[in-house]
């Protein structure tokens, strides 16, 4: 199968199986260049954003690929959403580790964008600030969905709660440079 997309805005054109999974193209089938970075790891274990939906690539088979952007960490930390999440990982003096820096970045991203989709500051909660919500609401970012999705990266200096502080902060830079911009 004939497989085209972008890749941190690349046209990248490839023949494959149609049901081999993203990060086996990404490691295989693609310029080196893309595969990997040596300060924030490979692209086929860390997330990446599929036109804007947050999935991991091993589990993305090729025929759902084609004709979509991708946005890996590479791409995305050139830019100011990037640099958000960096302020306030300095401004809570918090880092996650070298091996789930890009992992968390991209995880953190998508949380702010759910924010700011919903445009309601308090989609990010603990159960104890709100305890009377349901847990299973989907769309509602709480502490228990968080440590669900972040099962699979092992980060040892920070837990959900410094995310979601994090998370906060960032969108609060967001918010704040979109209103100095109208």
């Amino acid at each position: 199968m004939k497989l085209d997309f972008q890749l941190d805005n690349k046209k990248i054109s490839v023949n494959v199986n149609a049901d081999k999974p993203l990060s086996l193209i990404l490691a295989e089938d693609i310029p080196k260049d893309f595969s990997w970075n040596p300060f924030f790891g490979s692209l086929t274990r860390e997330p990446v954003f599929i036109d804007d939906e947050l999935v991991l690539p091993a589990q993305m088979p090729a025929f759902r690929v084609r004709g979509t952007t991708i946005r890996s960490y590479n791409g995305f930390r050139k830019t100011r959403l990037c640099r958000d999440i960096e302020r306030a990982y300095a401004f809570h003096e918090c880092y996650p580790d070298g091996g789930s820096y890009a992992a968390i970045t991209m995880i953190l991203e998508s949380m702010i964008t759910d924010i700011d989709a919903s445009k309601t500051p308090a989609r990010i909660s603990t159960p104890e600030e709100n305890p009377n919500r349901p847990t299973a609401e989907p769309t509602t970012l709480d502490m228990v969905t968080i440590e669900q999705d972040l099962d699979d990266i092992a980060c040892t200096t920070m837990d959900v709660g410094q995310l979601i502080l994090i998370a906060r902060t960032a969108a609060e830079y967001r918010r704040r440079r979109n209103v100095r911009r109208n």
